[in-house]
Protein backbone atom coordinates (compact mmCIF):
# COMPACT_ATOMS: atom_id res chain seq x y z
CA UNK A 1 0.00 0.00 0.00
CA UNK A 2 1.78 3.01 -1.43
CA UNK A 3 0.69 6.90 -0.82
CA UNK A 4 -0.42 7.08 -4.08
CA UNK A 5 -3.28 4.61 -3.75
CA UNK A 6 -4.23 7.07 -0.64
CA UNK A 7 -3.99 9.76 -2.72
CA UNK A 8 -6.14 8.13 -5.13
CA UNK A 9 -8.89 7.16 -3.00
CA UNK A 10 -8.80 10.86 -2.09
CA UNK A 11 -9.26 12.04 -5.75
CA UNK A 12 -11.70 9.71 -6.47
CA UNK A 13 -13.92 10.20 -3.25
CA UNK A 14 -13.25 7.37 -1.87
CA UNK A 15 -14.07 6.48 1.98
CA UNK A 16 -11.52 4.97 4.54
CA UNK A 17 -12.02 4.56 8.39
CA UNK A 18 -9.82 5.28 11.40
CA UNK A 19 -10.44 2.70 14.08
CA UNK A 20 -9.54 3.21 17.44
CA UNK A 21 -9.01 7.34 18.19
CA UNK A 22 -6.15 7.06 20.80
CA UNK A 23 -3.07 8.89 20.71
CA UNK A 24 -1.43 7.08 18.05
CA UNK A 25 -4.20 7.29 15.28
CA UNK A 26 -4.89 10.92 16.73
CA UNK A 27 -1.45 11.70 15.16
CA UNK A 28 -2.21 9.86 12.21
CA UNK A 29 -5.42 11.67 11.48
CA UNK A 30 -3.61 14.93 11.57
CA UNK A 31 -1.02 13.80 9.21
CA UNK A 32 -4.39 12.79 6.82
CA UNK A 33 -6.11 15.66 6.90
CA UNK A 34 -3.20 18.24 6.85
CA UNK A 35 -0.10 16.64 4.78
CA UNK A 36 -2.40 14.48 2.50
CA UNK A 37 -5.12 17.03 2.82
CA UNK A 38 -7.93 14.05 3.04
CA UNK A 39 -11.10 14.86 3.39
CA UNK A 40 -12.72 14.58 6.58
CA UNK A 41 -15.65 14.41 4.25
CA UNK A 42 -14.32 10.69 3.16
CA UNK A 43 -13.48 9.30 7.01
CA UNK A 44 -15.11 7.59 8.81
CA UNK A 45 -14.19 7.58 12.54
CA UNK A 46 -14.72 4.78 15.06
CA UNK A 47 -14.32 4.13 18.95
CA UNK A 48 -15.56 1.74 21.53
CA UNK A 49 -15.35 4.58 23.73
CA UNK A 50 -16.60 8.53 23.23
CA UNK A 51 -14.58 11.08 20.96
CA UNK A 52 -15.73 14.32 21.99
CA UNK A 53 -12.52 15.89 21.30
CA UNK A 54 -13.47 15.91 17.63
CA UNK A 55 -15.71 17.79 15.39
CA UNK A 56 -18.00 14.82 14.59
CA UNK A 57 -20.07 16.58 11.87
CA UNK A 58 -17.27 17.46 9.71
CA UNK A 59 -16.84 13.37 9.36
CA UNK A 60 -18.65 11.46 7.34
CA UNK A 61 -20.00 9.24 9.89
CA UNK A 62 -18.63 8.64 13.54
CA UNK A 63 -19.30 5.37 15.53
CA UNK A 64 -19.22 5.17 18.85
CA UNK A 65 -19.73 2.46 21.87
CA UNK A 66 -20.30 -1.17 21.53
CA UNK A 67 -21.33 -1.24 18.27
CA UNK A 68 -18.58 0.81 16.90
CA UNK A 69 -17.26 -1.62 14.17
CA UNK A 70 -20.42 -1.56 12.57
CA UNK A 71 -18.42 0.96 10.32
CA UNK A 72 -16.63 -2.31 8.23
CA UNK A 73 -20.12 -2.69 6.92
CA UNK A 74 -20.09 0.36 5.03
CA UNK A 75 -19.35 -0.63 1.10
CA UNK A 76 -17.68 2.47 0.43
CA UNK A 77 -14.95 2.01 2.74
CA UNK A 78 -11.77 0.99 1.05
CA UNK A 79 -8.78 0.85 3.52
CA UNK A 80 -9.28 0.31 7.41
CA UNK A 81 -6.82 1.97 9.42
CA UNK A 82 -6.81 0.56 13.09
CA UNK A 83 -5.30 1.38 16.48
CA UNK A 84 -2.35 -1.53 17.94
CA UNK A 85 -4.69 -2.00 20.96
CA UNK A 86 -7.50 -3.85 18.64
CA UNK A 87 -7.03 -6.80 18.50
CA UNK A 88 -6.24 -7.92 14.24
CA UNK A 89 -7.52 -11.30 13.78
CA UNK A 90 -11.56 -9.91 14.94
CA UNK A 91 -13.95 -11.66 13.45
CA UNK A 92 -15.60 -8.35 11.97
CA UNK A 93 -11.96 -7.05 10.50
CA UNK A 94 -11.00 -10.82 9.08
CA UNK A 95 -14.67 -10.37 7.26
CA UNK A 96 -13.46 -7.09 5.66
CA UNK A 97 -10.38 -8.77 4.46
CA UNK A 98 -12.16 -11.38 2.86
CA UNK A 99 -14.67 -8.65 1.24
CA UNK A 100 -11.62 -6.33 0.31
CA UNK A 101 -8.32 -7.90 0.20
CA UNK A 102 -6.09 -8.82 2.99
CA UNK A 103 -3.75 -5.79 2.88
CA UNK A 104 -7.23 -3.53 3.42
CA UNK A 105 -6.68 -3.64 7.14
CA UNK A 106 -3.39 -1.98 8.15
CA UNK A 107 -1.39 -0.24 10.94
CA UNK A 108 -1.62 3.91 10.51
CA UNK A 109 2.08 3.37 10.24
CA UNK A 110 2.44 1.70 6.63
CA UNK A 111 2.95 4.60 4.98
CA UNK A 112 5.83 5.78 7.01
CA UNK A 113 7.75 2.20 7.10
CA UNK A 114 7.19 2.38 3.26
CA UNK A 115 8.82 5.74 2.90
CA UNK A 116 11.47 5.88 4.85
CA UNK A 117 12.06 2.24 6.22
CA UNK A 118 16.07 2.71 5.04
CA UNK A 119 16.37 4.82 7.99
CA UNK A 120 13.90 2.99 10.55
CA UNK A 121 15.11 0.99 12.99
CA UNK A 122 12.87 -1.07 14.52
CA UNK A 123 13.00 -2.99 18.33
CA UNK A 124 10.47 -5.09 19.40
CA UNK A 125 10.32 -8.06 22.16
CA UNK A 126 8.82 -8.71 25.14
CA UNK A 127 10.84 -6.78 27.54
CA UNK A 128 13.72 -4.31 27.24
CA UNK A 129 11.81 -2.29 23.72
CA UNK A 130 11.68 0.83 25.42
CA UNK A 131 15.26 0.47 26.93
CA UNK A 132 17.03 -0.29 24.39
CA UNK A 133 15.07 2.12 21.60
CA UNK A 134 15.72 4.94 24.01
CA UNK A 135 19.41 3.59 24.52
CA UNK A 136 19.90 3.20 21.14
CA UNK A 137 18.16 6.83 20.09
CA UNK A 138 20.85 8.88 22.84
CA UNK A 139 24.05 6.85 21.86
CA UNK A 140 23.07 6.99 18.42
CA UNK A 141 23.18 11.21 18.81
CA UNK A 142 26.15 11.33 20.99
CA UNK A 143 28.10 8.97 18.94
CA UNK A 144 26.93 10.56 15.99
CA UNK A 145 27.02 13.97 16.47
CA UNK A 146 27.74 16.10 13.99
CA UNK A 147 26.90 13.51 11.41
CA UNK A 148 24.00 11.69 12.54
CA UNK A 149 20.73 12.81 13.61
CA UNK A 150 18.10 10.17 15.26
CA UNK A 151 14.30 10.30 16.59
CA UNK A 152 12.77 7.99 18.29
CA UNK A 153 9.39 7.37 18.49
CA UNK A 154 6.39 5.40 18.46
CA UNK A 155 4.32 2.66 21.17
CA UNK A 156 4.76 3.46 24.40
CA UNK A 157 6.45 6.92 23.48
CA UNK A 158 3.12 8.88 22.31
CA UNK A 159 5.11 10.16 19.69
CA UNK A 160 4.10 9.28 16.43
CA UNK A 161 6.58 9.45 13.75
CA UNK A 162 4.25 11.15 11.32
CA UNK A 163 5.06 14.26 13.52
CA UNK A 164 8.45 13.88 11.28
CA UNK A 165 6.70 14.05 7.55
CA UNK A 166 5.45 17.49 7.51
CA UNK A 167 5.49 17.81 3.35
CA UNK A 168 3.71 15.25 1.13
CA UNK A 169 6.91 14.66 -1.38
CA UNK A 170 9.34 15.17 1.94
CA UNK A 171 12.45 13.36 1.74
CA UNK A 172 15.41 13.07 4.58
CA UNK A 173 18.77 13.02 5.00
CA UNK A 174 20.49 9.67 4.66
CA UNK A 175 21.46 10.21 7.75
CA UNK A 176 18.46 10.79 9.68
CA UNK A 177 17.19 7.66 11.70
CA UNK A 178 14.12 6.99 13.00
CA UNK A 179 14.76 4.65 15.95
CA UNK A 180 10.71 3.33 16.22
CA UNK A 181 9.78 0.89 19.74
CA UNK A 182 7.13 -1.38 17.59
CA UNK A 183 4.02 -3.60 19.88
CA UNK A 184 3.14 -6.87 18.42
CA UNK A 185 -0.36 -5.21 17.36
CA UNK A 186 1.58 -2.99 15.27
CA UNK A 187 3.93 -5.50 13.98
CA UNK A 188 0.87 -7.55 13.13
CA UNK A 189 -1.00 -5.12 10.97
CA UNK A 190 2.34 -4.34 9.34
CA UNK A 191 2.96 -7.75 8.25
CA UNK A 192 -0.34 -7.54 5.75
CA UNK A 193 1.62 -4.66 4.02
CA UNK A 194 4.67 -7.48 4.14
CA UNK A 195 7.15 -4.78 5.30
CA UNK A 196 10.05 -4.51 7.86
CA UNK A 197 12.14 -1.89 9.02
CA UNK A 198 16.06 -2.47 7.38
CA UNK A 199 17.36 -2.40 10.59
CA UNK A 200 15.46 -4.57 13.02
CA UNK A 201 16.31 -5.74 17.16
CA UNK A 202 14.29 -7.94 19.14
CA UNK A 203 15.39 -8.35 22.43
CA UNK A 204 13.36 -11.37 23.75
CA UNK A 205 10.06 -13.57 23.56
CA UNK A 206 8.28 -14.36 26.63
CA UNK A 207 4.68 -15.49 27.00
CA UNK A 208 2.64 -12.01 27.54
CA UNK A 209 -0.41 -10.16 25.80
CA UNK A 210 -2.25 -13.64 26.22
CA UNK A 211 -5.48 -11.53 26.91
CA UNK A 212 -5.30 -9.87 23.76
CA UNK A 213 -3.63 -12.86 21.09
CA UNK A 214 -5.16 -15.96 20.60
CA UNK A 215 -2.18 -17.77 21.23
CA UNK A 216 1.69 -17.74 22.24
CA UNK A 217 2.85 -18.54 18.65
CA UNK A 218 0.43 -16.11 17.02
CA UNK A 219 1.90 -13.89 19.46
CA UNK A 220 5.38 -14.41 18.71
CA UNK A 221 4.95 -14.90 14.72
CA UNK A 222 3.49 -11.12 15.12
CA UNK A 223 6.63 -9.88 16.32
CA UNK A 224 8.67 -11.80 13.71
CA UNK A 225 6.86 -9.55 11.33
CA UNK A 226 9.56 -7.01 12.16
CA UNK A 227 12.53 -9.13 10.09
CA UNK A 228 10.37 -11.50 7.87
CA UNK A 229 10.06 -8.88 5.19
CA UNK A 230 14.01 -7.59 5.16
CA UNK A 231 16.33 -7.36 2.11
CA UNK A 232 19.72 -8.61 1.61
CA UNK A 233 22.11 -5.92 3.01
CA UNK A 234 19.25 -5.12 5.82
CA UNK A 235 20.15 -5.83 9.67
CA UNK A 236 18.63 -7.95 12.22
CA UNK A 237 20.44 -7.62 15.46
CA UNK A 238 19.15 -10.38 18.41
CA UNK A 239 20.02 -13.02 20.84
CA UNK A 240 21.69 -16.35 19.93
CA UNK A 241 18.68 -17.47 22.58
CA UNK A 242 15.74 -15.97 20.44
CA UNK A 243 17.12 -17.58 17.27
CA UNK A 244 16.80 -21.07 18.79
CA UNK A 245 13.51 -20.03 19.88
CA UNK A 246 11.63 -19.05 16.53
CA UNK A 247 13.19 -21.82 15.20
CA UNK A 248 14.02 -19.64 11.86
CA UNK A 249 15.57 -21.84 8.76
CA UNK A 250 17.71 -18.96 7.19
CA UNK A 251 18.04 -14.90 6.43
CA UNK A 252 18.64 -12.89 3.52
CA UNK A 253 19.77 -10.02 5.88
CA UNK A 254 22.93 -9.59 7.65
CA UNK A 255 22.02 -11.48 10.95
CA UNK A 256 23.89 -10.64 14.08
CA UNK A 257 22.96 -13.35 17.20
CA UNK A 258 24.57 -12.89 20.33
CA UNK A 259 25.58 -15.12 22.86
CA UNK A 260 25.94 -14.74 26.64
CA UNK A 261 29.74 -14.48 25.73
CA UNK A 262 29.57 -11.71 23.14
CA UNK A 263 27.16 -9.93 25.47
CA UNK A 264 29.33 -10.13 28.17
CA UNK A 265 32.78 -9.07 25.53
CA UNK A 266 30.77 -6.23 24.74
CA UNK A 267 29.76 -4.78 27.23
CA UNK A 268 33.03 -5.68 29.90
CA UNK A 269 34.55 -2.69 29.29
CA UNK A 270 31.66 0.15 30.38
CA UNK A 271 29.62 0.61 33.52
CA UNK A 272 26.32 0.67 32.84
CA UNK A 273 23.61 2.87 35.18
CA UNK A 274 20.88 0.26 34.62
CA UNK A 275 21.38 -2.85 37.30
CA UNK A 276 20.85 -6.52 35.97
CA UNK A 277 21.20 -9.30 33.69
CA UNK A 278 18.91 -8.28 31.06
CA UNK A 279 19.98 -4.85 30.46
CA UNK A 280 23.75 -5.99 30.18
CA UNK A 281 21.79 -7.61 27.29
CA UNK A 282 19.42 -4.47 26.63
CA UNK A 283 23.30 -2.84 26.13
CA UNK A 284 25.26 -5.06 23.62
CA UNK A 285 21.87 -5.48 21.77
CA UNK A 286 22.11 -1.45 21.49
CA UNK A 287 25.82 -1.59 20.89
CA UNK A 288 25.77 -3.85 18.34
CA UNK A 289 23.30 -2.14 15.88
CA UNK A 290 25.22 1.25 16.81
CA UNK A 291 28.50 -0.48 15.10
CA UNK A 292 26.67 -1.76 12.20
CA UNK A 293 25.54 1.77 11.28
CA UNK A 294 27.95 4.56 12.42
CA UNK A 295 30.66 1.66 10.84
CA UNK A 296 33.99 2.95 12.48
CA UNK A 297 35.03 2.03 16.17
CA UNK A 298 33.58 3.50 18.89
CA UNK A 299 35.09 5.93 20.86
CA UNK A 300 34.01 7.35 23.53
CA UNK A 301 30.83 5.21 24.61
CA UNK A 302 31.40 5.24 28.34
CA UNK A 303 30.76 8.87 28.29
CA UNK A 304 27.73 8.54 25.82
CA UNK A 305 26.49 6.10 28.35
CA UNK A 306 27.35 8.52 31.33
CA UNK A 307 24.75 10.95 29.89
CA UNK A 308 21.88 8.37 29.58
CA UNK A 309 18.95 9.36 31.45
CA UNK A 310 16.85 5.91 31.87
CA UNK A 311 13.27 5.66 31.10
CA UNK A 312 10.64 5.93 34.07
CA UNK A 313 9.11 3.29 36.03
CA UNK A 314 11.64 0.53 35.04
CA UNK A 315 13.40 0.06 39.05
CA UNK A 316 13.30 3.67 39.56
CA UNK A 317 14.20 5.11 42.81
CA UNK A 318 11.85 7.84 43.69
CA UNK A 319 12.68 7.90 47.59
CA UNK A 320 15.67 7.04 49.93
CA UNK A 321 15.23 7.31 53.77
CA UNK A 322 17.70 6.11 56.52
CA UNK A 323 15.81 5.79 59.56
CA UNK A 324 17.47 4.28 63.12
CA UNK A 325 16.05 1.08 63.87
CA UNK A 326 16.13 -0.76 67.19
CA UNK A 327 17.22 -4.70 66.95
CA UNK A 328 17.49 -7.06 70.06
CA UNK A 329 18.31 -3.74 72.02
CA UNK A 330 20.45 -2.50 70.08
CA UNK A 331 20.05 0.54 67.28
CA UNK A 332 21.31 0.08 63.91
CA UNK A 333 20.30 2.51 60.49
CA UNK A 334 17.54 1.10 58.29
CA UNK A 335 18.01 2.79 54.32
CA UNK A 336 14.23 2.47 53.12
CA UNK A 337 14.30 2.87 49.37
CA UNK A 338 10.78 3.10 47.22
CA UNK A 339 11.18 1.82 44.02
CA UNK A 340 8.98 2.62 40.72
CA UNK A 341 8.91 -0.65 38.48
CA UNK A 342 5.64 0.21 37.37
CA UNK A 343 6.36 -1.03 33.78
CA UNK A 344 7.01 -4.30 35.00
CA UNK A 345 3.37 -5.62 33.80
CA UNK A 346 4.69 -9.16 33.18
CA UNK A 347 6.09 -12.23 35.02
CA UNK A 348 9.33 -12.33 33.45
CA UNK A 349 10.17 -9.18 33.63
CA UNK A 350 9.40 -9.14 37.94
CA UNK A 351 11.42 -11.62 38.32
CA UNK A 352 14.18 -10.13 36.50
CA UNK A 353 13.50 -6.91 38.60
CA UNK A 354 13.37 -8.33 42.15
CA UNK A 355 17.29 -10.39 41.51
CA UNK A 356 18.31 -7.05 40.71
CA UNK A 357 18.82 -6.10 44.26
CA UNK A 358 21.55 -7.10 46.79
CA UNK A 359 21.43 -10.58 48.50
CA UNK A 360 21.07 -9.28 51.90
CA UNK A 361 18.63 -6.46 51.22
CA UNK A 362 15.49 -6.83 51.74
CA UNK A 363 11.98 -6.68 49.80
CA UNK A 364 8.06 -5.27 50.16
CA UNK A 365 6.96 -6.13 46.87
CA UNK A 366 3.46 -4.95 45.56
CA UNK A 367 1.63 -6.93 43.01
CA UNK A 368 -1.18 -5.53 41.11
CA UNK A 369 -3.74 -5.66 38.15
CA UNK A 370 -5.24 -7.99 35.71
CA UNK A 371 -3.93 -10.93 34.65
CA UNK A 372 -2.92 -10.92 30.98
CA UNK A 373 -1.53 -14.56 30.61
CA UNK A 374 2.16 -15.59 31.19
CA UNK A 375 4.50 -18.03 33.51
CA UNK A 376 4.01 -16.74 36.61
CA UNK A 377 5.81 -19.65 38.59
CA UNK A 378 8.98 -17.64 37.86
CA UNK A 379 7.60 -15.00 40.23
CA UNK A 380 6.85 -17.40 42.28
CA UNK A 381 10.42 -18.57 42.21
CA UNK A 382 11.79 -15.94 42.57
CA UNK A 383 9.63 -14.79 45.60
CA UNK A 384 10.79 -18.10 47.32
CA UNK A 385 14.26 -17.61 46.64
CA UNK A 386 14.23 -14.58 48.45
CA UNK A 387 12.13 -15.79 51.14
CA UNK A 388 14.16 -18.98 51.88
CA UNK A 389 17.20 -16.12 52.34
CA UNK A 390 15.01 -14.74 55.24
CA UNK A 391 14.85 -11.36 53.39
CA UNK A 392 11.23 -10.95 52.49
CA UNK A 393 9.66 -9.01 54.57
CA UNK A 394 6.37 -8.53 53.03
CA UNK A 395 4.41 -9.34 49.34
CA UNK A 396 1.10 -7.19 48.58
CA UNK A 397 -1.24 -9.31 46.28
CA UNK A 398 -3.58 -6.86 45.26
CA UNK A 399 -6.09 -7.22 42.42
CA UNK A 400 -6.23 -10.23 39.91
CA UNK A 401 -2.96 -10.82 39.25
CA UNK A 402 -2.17 -10.82 42.96
CA UNK A 403 -5.10 -13.34 43.52
CA UNK A 404 -3.47 -15.40 41.12
CA UNK A 405 -0.51 -15.70 42.28
CA UNK A 406 -1.50 -15.85 45.70
CA UNK A 407 -3.12 -19.40 44.73
CA UNK A 408 0.07 -20.71 42.64
CA UNK A 409 2.17 -19.95 45.60
CA UNK A 410 -0.44 -22.20 47.98
CA UNK A 411 -0.35 -24.57 45.47
CA UNK A 412 3.03 -24.72 45.01
CA UNK A 413 3.26 -24.64 49.17
CA UNK A 414 0.46 -27.62 49.03
CA UNK A 415 -1.41 -25.17 51.36
CA UNK A 416 -5.05 -25.18 50.83
CA UNK A 417 -6.45 -21.40 51.80
CA UNK A 418 -8.92 -18.85 50.87
CA UNK A 419 -7.65 -16.42 48.58
CA UNK A 420 -8.23 -12.86 50.28
CA UNK A 421 -6.19 -10.06 48.37
CA UNK A 422 -5.12 -6.33 49.16
CA UNK A 423 -6.37 -2.98 48.66
CA UNK A 424 -3.56 -1.24 46.50
CA UNK A 425 -5.17 1.81 46.49
CA UNK A 426 -5.55 1.48 50.55
CA UNK A 427 -1.87 0.43 50.95
CA UNK A 428 -0.31 3.12 48.61
CA UNK A 429 -2.61 5.94 50.20
CA UNK A 430 -2.63 5.05 53.70
CA UNK A 431 0.54 2.82 54.56
CA UNK A 432 3.66 2.44 51.79
CA UNK A 433 4.78 6.20 52.14
CA UNK A 434 5.00 6.78 55.97
CA UNK A 435 8.30 5.97 56.72
CA UNK A 436 7.82 5.98 60.48
CA UNK A 437 5.24 3.78 59.99
CA UNK A 438 7.32 1.41 57.97
CA UNK A 439 9.95 1.44 60.40
CA UNK A 440 7.90 0.02 62.92
CA UNK A 441 6.98 -2.15 61.13
CA UNK A 442 10.09 -3.55 59.93
CA UNK A 443 11.12 -3.19 63.41
CA UNK A 444 8.78 -5.81 64.87
CA UNK A 445 9.12 -7.77 61.90
CA UNK A 446 12.66 -8.43 62.53
CA UNK A 447 12.63 -8.80 66.12
CA UNK A 448 10.25 -11.28 65.63
CA UNK A 449 12.33 -13.14 63.30
CA UNK A 450 15.46 -12.87 65.56
CA UNK A 451 13.44 -14.65 68.20
CA UNK A 452 12.82 -17.28 65.97
CA UNK A 453 16.37 -17.91 65.01
CA UNK A 454 17.64 -17.85 68.64
CA UNK A 455 14.97 -20.35 69.42
CA UNK A 456 15.92 -23.05 66.55
CA UNK A 457 19.98 -21.56 67.35
CA UNK A 458 20.86 -20.63 63.92
CA UNK A 459 23.64 -18.18 64.84
CA UNK A 460 25.06 -17.98 61.26
CA UNK A 461 21.48 -16.48 60.28
CA UNK A 462 21.71 -14.06 63.14
CA UNK A 463 25.28 -13.27 62.89
CA UNK A 464 24.09 -11.78 59.26
CA UNK A 465 21.17 -9.65 60.82
CA UNK A 466 23.73 -8.54 63.23
CA UNK A 467 27.07 -7.78 62.08
CA UNK A 468 26.01 -5.16 59.37
CA UNK A 469 25.75 -1.70 60.54
CA UNK A 470 23.03 -0.81 57.82
CA UNK A 471 20.42 -2.53 56.81
CA UNK A 472 18.70 -2.09 53.05
CA UNK A 473 14.50 -2.46 52.84
CA UNK A 474 13.58 -2.03 48.68
CA UNK A 475 9.74 -1.23 48.50
CA UNK A 476 9.06 -1.88 45.38
CA UNK A 477 5.44 -1.67 42.74
CA UNK A 478 6.45 -4.08 40.33
CA UNK A 479 2.90 -4.87 39.61
CA UNK A 480 2.90 -8.42 36.71
CA UNK A 481 -0.39 -7.05 35.58
CA UNK A 482 -2.07 -4.05 33.50
CA UNK A 483 -3.19 -1.50 34.82
CA UNK A 484 -7.14 -1.58 33.49
CA UNK A 485 -8.49 -2.83 36.42
CA UNK A 486 -8.44 0.86 38.21
CA UNK A 487 -6.48 2.64 36.09
CA UNK A 488 -6.48 4.02 32.69
CA UNK A 489 -2.63 2.63 31.52
CA UNK A 490 0.44 1.85 33.25
CA UNK A 491 1.89 5.49 33.50
CA UNK A 492 -1.19 6.84 35.35
CA UNK A 493 -1.07 3.67 38.17
CA UNK A 494 3.41 4.38 38.34
CA UNK A 495 2.44 8.24 39.08
CA UNK A 496 -0.29 7.85 41.33
CA UNK A 497 1.98 5.46 43.61
CA UNK A 498 4.95 7.81 42.70
CA UNK A 499 2.63 10.84 44.17
CA UNK A 500 1.59 9.71 47.02
CA UNK A 501 4.74 7.99 47.59
CA UNK A 502 6.27 11.63 47.67
CA UNK A 503 3.30 13.47 49.65
CA UNK A 504 4.18 11.48 52.64
CA UNK A 505 7.50 12.35 53.05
Amino acid sequence: MRVDQLIDIRNNGGKIAVIGIGQENSQFLEWLEVVVQFPKSQIILADRYSTNNLKKAEYAQVFEGENYLDCLQNNHVELVFKAPGIWSLLPELEDFRKRKGLNRVMSSLVFFVERFREQIIGVTGTKGKSTVSSLTNHLLNELGKDRIKSYYCGNTTNISPYQHWTKLDQSVESKTFFVIELSSFQLQDLGYAKISPKYSIITNYYTDHQDQHASIEEYWAAKNNIFLYQNVGDVFVTTQELINKINAQSFDQKLIQLSDEDIQQKIADFDFVLPGEHNQTNLALSLSMINEILETPLNNVQNSLNSYSPLPYRNQLIRTEIVVIRVNKLEKNLKINWVNDGAASEPDAVAAAVRTFGEDDYLWVQFTGKNKGGEYEKVIEAILAIQTRGNLFRVDYCGDVGGLLLKKLYDNLGIEQNIATSDFVEIVKEELGDADAVKKQFEKWINSKIDDLESIGDTNALEQIMDTDESVLNIVLSPCGTSFDIFSNYIERAEFWNENIKKAK
